[in-house]
């Protein structure tokens, strides 16, 4: 093992060793205690034991004639030496091995003669890491085949999760010979008993074992689930359980019915609904701050995550160009922060003119006038709309064949106003021409709130910022951090330039709560006060990120949508938008044949773009906001469009 990397040669080291502890555990049990079934029932130990062998004879044929196909073809070393085991150093999951589901091709044989499981084993794991040695010395993203999951899968990704799976079955199996003659004493805690650290450690690295196949797998699946996966969501329709349930048997029932049913949104060829993935730093601190548990509504009961938040909240402002000073809130994304936001301007306004809304409400309040563009996005009416403002009750602006707000058509304003505009037209990308009708508005006592629910972040940008000129005049901004800042969901932000207005729509105070201190107490600035700590993914994607490293992510993906549309206009598809964004919205002909190969390309699974109706065309739209999503990515998406439109 001399030419392995230190690290890599760590794990076989280690991997070794668990064989030796588990050939020396089966010596010392005689045929009967084989031939029994741990807690639990299910396959028999000497059943385990075949099926591990089973696995690891497969992943040694295919290895090998990866590694042939290699030598023949020529090609590189591969560039992921390192990690092709990785995340096996500290790998360790379920106590018990019971009611594990064996693959078609890998039903193990009962009552197999101790000998033959000693024989087995050992020769099986010396051919499966003798391929692995060799396979390391290729690029074996560029080798791939079938899998019955993930549809498809290169070599690295196999080699990961066949090693992932066989360490488990190690474990396992040590852990139930190491109860002796009675295998039962293995099976763990009784089921709804409080468990050991130990078993929250297992637990957890089942967990993050399972995420990470599930996330390595992503690039080489279909980007939409598959008809048979959708149908395996059935078995969570169960009638409500009796008793309690092992935590490692309810995980492991998600992810093997879950996993597969789900939608690629996480991989790098999502490009619906403007969703990006989350950032290693991000997912990371999600689980970090799920061990936490935090109730972050108060600095003094959960100071660590409150500060988070507000040290992210000044870089953002910082990041937009925004006043210093602007005030903010962590919400569950655009719809709340535009709800947020709206609060204080609707408090701000009739404040002005001597009305108390939060203590009176709207019954007899002073009239108030909403204007909005003709293309305001649906969110921003239901935001209206629960603010008892109306869904229809407002004014609406024509708007440009980008979608851009006329300026020049907007109506005389004479008493309280809000006026809303938006950063980053949900089809086309446009922005509303901002500081020119801050500057128009000057002086009415208006309020101006931008939903700049992916768009705002084009600020960060400095090749962009041009798109957002004036943003700074403007009194609050909504955006999502779920989309383009690339952090889990849930993650939207309310900025508001007058704090005084958006703590006193938004802060309550009871006998029972903490009383207000000199910190910042974020559930001062959200309708919610029961609240996760969103900001500290936010903190942690900034942080990992920093001002270049957002900058660049951005304009990548702007650069990769001009790609789609320069490679979509070239076959003769047109483009209806002017790109100067991430957004790319595409005809494919009249509705029936857009529909017929939007249909087709979801189908066909390389990647997946949605439907839209602009301006009264149906086309579909291509939103790139993916922190992973590479040229590669888009080079492969195209071809596969392009075919796809090609065949109808």
């Amino acid at each position: 093992m001399s030419d392995l990397s230190p690290r890599l040669q760590g794990v076989v080291t280690e991997l070794l060793s668990t064989r030796a502890r588990l050939l020396s555990a089966v010596r010392a049990l005689d045929q009967a205690a084989l031939d029994r079934a741990p807690a639990g029932g299910g396959w028999s130990i000497g059943e385990i034991l075949h099926h591990l062998q089973l696995i690891e004879r497969s992943v040694t044929r295919v290895a090998a004639k990866q590694v042939q196909h290699a030598a023949e073809s020529g090609l590189g070393p591969d560039p992921r030496t390192d990690s092709i085991l990785h995340s096996l150093d500290s790998f360790d999951v379920e106590d018990s091995p019971r009611k594990i589901t064996a693959p078609s091709g890998f039903v193990p044989r009962a009552g197999l003669p101790r000998a033959e499981l000693l024989d087995g084993l050992a020769s099986s794991r010396e051919a499966l890491l003798a391929q692995v040695q060799a396979a390391r010395r290729y690029d074996l993203t560029q080798l791939t085949f079938p899998h019955p999951v993930f549809g498809k899968i290169d070599l690295y990704q196999w080699l990961l999760y066949v090693a992932q799976h066989e360490i488990r079955h190690l474990h396992q199996i040590e852990r139930v010979l190491a109860a002796g003659s009675d295998p039962t004493a293995a099976a763990g805690p009784r089921a709804g008993a409080r468990s050991s650290i130990y078993d929250l450690q297992d637990l957890l690295g089942d967990a993050a074992s399972r995420a990470a196949a599930y996330l390595g797998g992503l690039p080489g699946r279909p980007v939409a689930p598959t008809e048979e996966a959708v149908r395996l969501i059935e078995r969570f329709d169960e009638p409500l359980p009796s008793s309690p349930t092992d935590p490692k048997e309810v995980l492991r029932l998600m992810d093997t019915h879950g996993s597969p049913a789900t939608m690629a949104m996480a991989g790098p060829r999502f490009f619906g609904f403007v969703i990006g993935g989350s950032l290693p730093a991000t997912l990371a601190a999600n689980w970090l701050a799920g061990a936490w548990d935090q109730n972050t509504a108060f600095f003094w009961e959960t100071p660590s995550t409150a500060m988070m938040e507000q040290v992210a909240l000044k870089w953002l402002v910082e990041l937009f160009g925004l006043p210093p000073g602007t005030a903010g809130g962590f919400v569950t994304g655009a719809t709340m922060a535009n709800f947020t936001a709206l609060a204080a301007a609707r408090h701000a306004v009739l404040e002005r003119a001597g009305w108390n809304v939060e203590a009176d409400g709207l019954i007899g309040a002073p009239p108030l006038t909403v204007i909005v563009g003709e293309e305001v996005h649906s969110t921003m009416l239901k935001s209206l709309g629960m603010l008892g403002l109306g869904r229809k009750r407002m004014t609406r602006v024509p708007v440009d064949s980008q979608g851009r707000m006329r300026a020049s058509e907007l109506p005389r304003i004479t008493g309280p106003a809000i006026v809303c505009l938006q950063a980053g037209n949900v089809n086309t990308g446009a922005f509303d021409p901002i500081g020119e009708i801050c500057d128009h508005l000057s002086g009415t006592g208006a309020w101006v709130h931008v939903d700049g629910a992916f768009g705002l972040w084009a600020a960060a940008v400095p090749s962009l910022r041009g798109l957002a000129a004036g943003l700074e005049k403007a009194d609050s901004w909504g955006t999502d951090a779920h989309k383009w800042l690339n952090v889990p969901y849930d993650s939207g932000l309310a900025l508001v330039k007058d704090g005084a207005a958006l703590s006193a729509a938004m802060a309550v105070t009871a006998d029972y709560l903490p009383r207000a201190g000199t910190q910042r107490n974020p559930s001062d600035y959200t309708p919610e006060l029961s609240r996760r700590a969103r900001g500290v993914e936010v903190w942690a994607a900034l942080k990992s990120l920093g001002r270049s490293g957002v900058a660049e992510m951005i304009e990548r993906n702007c650069r990769q949508a001009r790609r789609f549309a320069q490679g979509l206009q070239a076959a003769g598809h047109p483009v209806l938008n002017d790109v100067v964004l991430n957004q790319v919205v595409v005809s494919f002909g009249d509705e029936a044949r857009t529909r017929r190969v939007i249909a087709g390309i979801q189908k066909e699974g390389t990647c997946w773009a949605g439907p839209t109706v602009w301006q009264g065309r149906t086309a579909m739209r291509i939103s790139v906001s993916g922190w992973s999503t590479s040229d590669d990515d888009v080079e492969k998406s195209l071809r596969a469009i392009l075919a796809v439109a090609g065949k109808d």
